[in-house]
């Protein structure tokens, strides 16, 4: 299985997680000057899906802000919210090495916005994106 993302501006610290639902879908929404401050947005099918998640943040140290905004159909959502949330990285889903996956987490914020995405309020999608945004992250993990 393949990651399912697309890489917008790989400057940017902002990763968003559609979790079910089609990012294109959800990227048409986007006016064209915030989608320019989206760094990284993909899908996140299954718990097990969020070790895509994990490798792409290992994979891009300058992200530190996650949002997750679309339909959980299948708790991916619930489990991501987990492991950032509560801090819960010894789940059975997480095949990844543990210690660096904790050391991912403690670097990330993580905005709940499933209820927004049910309610179809994807402005609050936008305002946490432009809230959130800074080009040219430098930090490393």
């Amino acid at each position: 299985m393949k990651k399912d993302i697309l890489i917008i501006n790989p400057k940017s610290n902002v990763a968003i997680s559609t979790l079910w639902s089609k990012k294109d879908f959800i990227l048409e929404k986007f006016p064209e000057d915030l989608k320019k401050k989206i760094g990284i947005i993909g899908t996140t099918y299954t718990s097990y899906g969020i070790n895509y998640i994990f490798e792409t943040l290992a994979e891009n140290p300058q992200i530190d802000t996650l949002i997750l905004y679309g339909c959980d159909l299948s708790t991916s959502g619930e489990t991501l919210f987990k492991v950032f949330g509560e801090k819960k990285t010894d789940l059975p889903t997480i095949i990844l090495d543990k210690n660096k996956v904790s050391e991912i987490v403690k670097s990330i914020k993580l905005i709940d916005l499933r209820k927004e995405a049910r309610e179809g309020k994807v402005e609050r999608l936008f305002e946490e994106v432009e809230r959130n945004y800074r080009e040219d992250c430098q930090k490393k993990r």
